[in-house]
């Protein structure tokens, strides 16, 4: 009834694998979102709010003009307008004829 089984080892060059495919998916993202963040500033910063901190990136969706027909991006977006002293929330849209728009509402408080 004792049986011993044996195990096969996993071998040390699939954990280096493992650890390297870590890495590489960790750097993948923090470059996703840093460049999510650097684009929706940028975005921001030709719609005259120069002086912004705590940009904070929700989303990003592809959209299409139903009047136009032309696509582009949609960032969803949270910042602190250090100018004014206020926190803003809201959407900025750049298509892909680089024309830029922007819905966003800023209040007082926090």
């Amino acid at each position: 009834m004792s049986e011993n089984i044996q195990v096969r080892q996993i071998p040390k060059t699939t954990f280096i694998w493992f650890g390297v495919m870590v890495v590489l998916a960790i750097a993948v993202y923090l470059l996703t979102e840093n460049t999510r963040v650097n684009k929706a500033n940028f975005i921001l910063i030709n719609k005259g709010y120069t002086n912004i901190s705590n940009l904070k990136v929700y989303s990003k969706q592809k959209f299409e003009d139903p009047k136009t027909m032309v696509q582009g991006y949609q960032y969803f977006v949270k910042f602190t307008n250090n100018a004014t002293n206020q926190h803003c929330k809201g959407f900025v849209v750049r298509n892909f004829k680089n024309m830029m728009d922007s819905d966003i509402a800023c209040s007082k408080g926090k």
